[in-house]
């Protein structure tokens, strides 16, 4: 029960918390200047602070950058699915401690009385639907959390890749208007 409490505590924690990282990523894409308060502007002050002009190094730093920012955007998900593979078994385990402790009163007492039985059995039963009732939601709110965490990745991916294209495309530019003849360029008396 413990481990169901916080297993559903964290979820809402990362739900809410997700919730305000995607206003704040939205609110970035409405605005020119990078906001340090949300991955999006994190990663996009990064590009813009880098200051080589090698594509693959701007390409390896933007990648770095984005694998930082989803690693923070997942965070906690591992442990809600390793509580959702966890909670039956703990349930199975409580179901088989039940079952023994009838048994043993079967050996002891026989089988005559059937309260000597029932808490056993009570146990069995009672840890199993727990162990169903923990694994169930926490498992439906780990993929809900999952695919609110994996929007939010590809839209970064999708940001930054934009953003790295157009720096490349500026440099390409640049560079092509340097190669023209002085008087195309506009450079006129030299």
């Amino acid at each position: 029960l413990a481990l169901a409490v916080f297993a559903f505590a964290l979820s809402g924690y990362r739900y809410v918390e997700l919730t305000l990282v995607e206003g704040r990523v939205r609110r970035q894409l409405q605005s020119p200047e990078f906001r340090p308060d949300n991955p999006l502007g994190r990663v996009l002050a990064r590009l813009d602070s880098a200051t080589m002009n090698d594509e693959e190094a701007l390409y390896l730093t933007v990648e770095e950058a984005l694998t930082g920012e989803q690693a923070h955007l997942g965070r906690a998900l591992a442990f809600l699915k390793l509580v959702a593979a966890i909670a039956p078994m703990l349930g199975l385990l409580g179901t088989v401690t039940g079952m023994i402790k009838t048994f043993q009163a079967i050996a002891l007492h026989g089988s005559g009385d059937p309260k000597l039985m029932s808490g056993g059995i009570s146990e069995a039963l009672v840890t199993t639907v727990e162990g169903l009732v923990t694994a169930i939601p926490v498992l439906l709110l780990h993929s809900l959390l999952s695919s609110k965490s994996q929007a939010l990745g590809s839209l970064l991916e999708a940001h930054a890749a934009a953003a790295l294209a157009r720096r490349f495309e500026r440099r390409h530019a640049t560079v092509a208007a340097e190669r023209l003849p002085p008087i195309i360029r506009g450079d006129e008396g030299t």
